[in-house]
């Protein structure tokens, strides 16, 4: 995938989750509905990028907050990886060649 769509998939998932957090605050409980949509687009994703590719993109994006969580992951040779949309690309690009 080209990295500027796969930014524009981010962004989309990061809006999305902020959509669906604001209506939960207003206990409106969308799970019913977004969980299915969710399990198309983590299938999606795998089929691209592989089951550690897509793992990366729902640890960024679910577990670290799309980067503005306190986590923070490294490579073996002890640099940043995952911090941002542009490096989570760069991450699971490599991971994709290696399939």
């Amino acid at each position: 995938m080209k990295r500027e769509k796969f930014i524009e998939v981010i962004e989309v998932l990061k809006n999305k989750s902020e959509n669906i957090s604001k209506l939960y605050a207003l206990k409106i409980d969308m799970i019913d509905y977004d969980e299915p949509y969710s399990i198309v687009i983590s299938t999606l994703l795998e089929e691209v990028y592989g089951k550690e590719g897509n793992d990366w993109i729902e640890w960024y994006c679910w577990e670290n907050d799309f980067g503005k969580g306190t986590l923070k992951a490294y490579n073996s040779e002890e640099k940043p990886i995952a911090y941002s949309p542009d490096s989570l690309w760069e991450l699971v690009e490599e991971l994709r060649k290696e399939m």
